[in-house]
């Protein structure tokens, strides 16, 4: 059963009798073009967000067939080339009003930077200070784990030695899960607004061009 067929057996309303050898046959279909098996990371849980589990959908059905246009989650109007284009066209309007009342050249780059929003530059600022923060700490929980070793092995081995060993050497496992969680969220968020503003100015231009 392909998924036009599948589409058009879910929009005739026909209720499937749980256990019976009709559901039987339609649930792998079902399981395999549901829109719930296969959603964007907007419509995704928090926790597919961090991990990239919204992926697993896609993935799992491009190992079952070949991927088609259709099999895969719809772009959001908001992430379009086409409003990514209005968009950037009104900010440039706006800062060139703004430029010609403070009696100053108008920037293009100003126009640009407005188009990511102000929560997600709060959020890029936070990945990158607490990767920061957690790249410092690795070499510190490693020095101080060495350094309850060398104590241990000079005076004797206690149990002080062992829970503060045991502290540091989780400290060092915690640190690298979160700094591997925000480093790959960082590049994420950076490569999407990346690839919309170079979506924004590819139309603007083309529009432009061909006016």
């Amino acid at each position: 059963m392909s998924k036009v067929e599948y589409m058009d057996y879910i929009k005739s309303n026909h209720v499937i009798k749980p256990y019976t050898r009709e559901y039987i046959q339609i649930a792998p279909v079902a399981k395999l073009y549901s829109t719930e098996f296969i959603q964007g990371p907007d419509q995704s849980s928090v926790i597919d967000r961090l991990t990239f589990g919204w992926v697993t959908g896609v993935v799992s059905l491009g190992n079952k067939k070949s991927l088609e246009q259709s099999d895969l989650f719809e772009l959001e109007s908001k992430k379009g080339a086409e409003y990514l284009t209005l968009r950037l066209e009104k900010e440039w309007e706006k800062t060139k009003k703004r430029a010609l009342d403070e009696n100053c050249e108008p920037r293009f780059w100003r126009a640009v930077c407005r188009l990511i929003p102000l929560s997600d530059y709060v959020l890029m600022s936070f990945c990158a200070l607490t990767e920061s923060v957690c790249r410092v700490l690795q070499p510190v929980f490693l020095g101080l784990l060495l350094l309850q070793l060398m104590e241990g092995a000079g005076h004797g081995w206690t149990w002080k030695h062992s829970g503060w060993g045991l502290l540091f050497a989780l400290g060092i496992g915690l640190d690298a899960v979160i700094l591997s969680a925000i480093s790959q969220q960082f590049t994420f968020i950076a490569l999407s607004h990346g690839m919309r503003c170079r979506v924004a100015i590819t139309g603007a231009l083309y529009k432009k061009v061909n006016r």
